[in-house]
């Protein structure tokens, strides 16, 4: 009991005292503020720079694209107010809703055509500019073959965007409701390049909730928007998005009344331990999720070079024994890439805990790359800070060393560092995570379709898989698309550049007051309608 005191009292205390004042749940809760937490520091909260799930929280409330993910997995016009498309697909037309950004200036179509060709610049850093390509020209763009003004997104006059795709996208609605396509502010971000790493003036975005505090490494504090355009509809005042790296802390802070929320996907994840205990109470909540967590083999130096000595290493892994004694959430194994309910798969892309096929793969890896097990050089398995992650670690470090007879190396790094380490290559054996961005296996194939997207940190490239996807984009018909897709998740498996591990779950505890969020499909959770029963709906009490 002292011990678990002394966590809460160390977690409370970590707390800015703007927080502090309101860790009294019936207080917070009578003034329509939600508090959860992170688990990372954003990079940024610029919408089409980061490549983390940190930045995707606060990002979901800060900012609508021209569509949004509605209750029910249903995708609906937000900054847009309808859409007319080509009989060929190839055209989306969208008028806009008048609507005006945080600062009260209006929101045009020129605002995202602005947006769009701005990551799609070839200097522009921004990780997801991939996701644009299915734009006619933008592809080209990036690589700088043509001028961006040639990308296909016009604004036809301050209401009406004209969009050109290279190919009929099926899906292109739904991929409209991420981050990556929200507009930006055109005057503040020429005004100021850096307007997106604080919280001040300078910071203007169109959600339903506005920037109102930043305190780098502690929290981050959003405020109900005035200006937005559904702003009648949002219930909540406040949301206090707390950085606590810690599962163990987070759940203290939950049990204390300091969070609303805790667990996935808006941190990290409960502590695997904690999670029986939480189970035999009746208060641990799932959520299907399509996300998969892999492993990334650098592919540019040995002994992961060799396709045989990767699947080696894929096949000695034990996922049951992982899912069922470490992650204890709901967890699946992973023996394809795409995840369920997106599978492609009728059956295993190949089998789990194959040991002998395993130390056969890699006795002829290393004869391929004539070295001995003596010979091989230091084998590290980096991973981002995290409880889970490095029990993990520590489970595959010990099966590997009994499959083959090696040592393996563990390395734990903070996030910020840990993605600095991916984008040089500077690793052998990395931890990963994806999750679908829009509802469609596309959405997982893609990251690897591209040497130089940067969120394909081997930077694996095949033409056979490339030219798989070009032609399923090219398919109308939705059965011989998937066989096709299908046929380039074969390419990836067999070559294994990456190593799937499992399917994860959303495993979260949550206030019973609170009401009306709901989950999209993919998994992510949305708080715009979000209230507080003991408030009573719609009241908005002043902070």
């Amino acid at each position: 009991m002292i011990v678990r005191f002394l966590v809460i009292f160390v977690a409370l205390a970590a707390l800015s005292s703007c927080q502090q004042s309101e860790a009294n749940p019936e207080e917070r809760h009578s003034k329509q503020v939600l508090a959860f937490n992170l688990s990372a520091e954003p990079p940024t909260l610029d919408p089409q720079v980061p490549a983390d799930s940190a930045s995707f929280v606060p990002l979901q409330l800060l900012f609508d694209g021209l569509m949004r993910h509605g209750e029910g997995y249903i995708t609906e016009p937000a900054i847009a107010d309808s859409v007319d498309i080509s009989p060929d697909g190839k055209t989306y037309t969208f008028h806009l809703k008048r609507t005006r950004w945080s600062n009260g200036d209006p929101l045009t179509a020129h605002d995202f055509e602005y947006a769009w060709k701005r990551i799609l610049a070839p200097s522009f850093p921004g990780e997801f500019a991939y996701q644009l390509y299915f734009i006619k020209g933008a592809e080209r763009a990036k690589e700088g073959r043509i001028p961006v003004s040639q990308v296909g997104v016009q604004a036809t006059d301050d209401d009406t965007l004209v969009v050109e795709l290279e190919n009929p996208t099926p899906f292109f609605l739904d991929l409209l409701t991420i981050p990556t396509f929200a507009p930006i502010p055109s005057k503040v971000v020429e005004n100021n390049p850096n307007w997106a790493l604080e919280a001040s003036p300078s910071y203007v975005s169109n959600g339903p909730f506005l920037l109102r505090e930043w305190t780098h490494h502690n929290q981050i504090v959003v405020e109900r928007n005035p200006h937005y355009w559904d702003a009648d509809k949002v219930k909540l005042n406040k949301i206090i998005l707390s950085i606590v790296p810690d599962p163990s802390t987070e759940l203290a802070l939950f049990e204390n009344g300091a969070l609303d929320w805790a667990g996935k996907p808006l941190s990290s994840g409960l502590p695997s331990d904690s999670l029986p205990t939480l189970q035999s109470t009746g208060k641990l909540r799932y959520q299907p999720m399509p996300a998969t967590g892999y492993f990334i083999f650098n592919i540019n130096q040995a002994p992961f070079n060799n396709a045989k000595i990767r699947r080696a290493f894929a096949l000695a892994i034990n996922r049951h024994d992982i899912v069922n004694n470490i992650l204890k959430g709901g967890e699946q194994p992973a023996t394809c890439f795409v995840p369920p309910p997106l599978s492609l798969q009728h059956q295993e892309c190949f089998h789990d805990a194959d040991l002998k096929e395993a130390r056969k793969l890699f006795a002829q890896g290393l004869k391929e790359l004539q070295l001995t097990k003596d010979q091989l050089p230091p084998i590290t398995l980096s991973y981002n800070t995290s409880e889970g992650h490095h029990k993990i670690a520590q489970a595959v470090q010990q099966q590997w060393n009994e499959a083959f007879g090696i040592p393996i190396l563990l390395q734990n790094l903070e996030w910020k560092v840990y993605l600095d380490k991916l984008a040089q290559r500077d690793f052998s054996i990395a931890r990963m995570g994806w999750h679908a961005d829009y509802n469609d296996p596309y959405s997982f194939l893609d990251l690897f379709k591209h040497a130089d997207n940067s969120a394909n940190y081997n930077k694996w490239h095949s033409s056979r898989y490339t030219k798989l996807l070009d032609r399923a984009q090219r398919i109308q018909d939705s059965r011989q698309r998937k066989q096709v897709l299908a046929s380039a998740e074969e390419v990836l498996i067999e070559q294994m550049p990456i190593l799937p591990l499992y399917f994860l779950t959303n495993t979260y505890l949550v206030t019973p007051e609170l009401k009306g969020y709901y989950f999209g499909p993919t998994g992510d959770v949305d708080f715009r309608h979000a209230y507080f029963e003991k408030a009573g709906l719609g009241e908005h009490v002043p902070l």
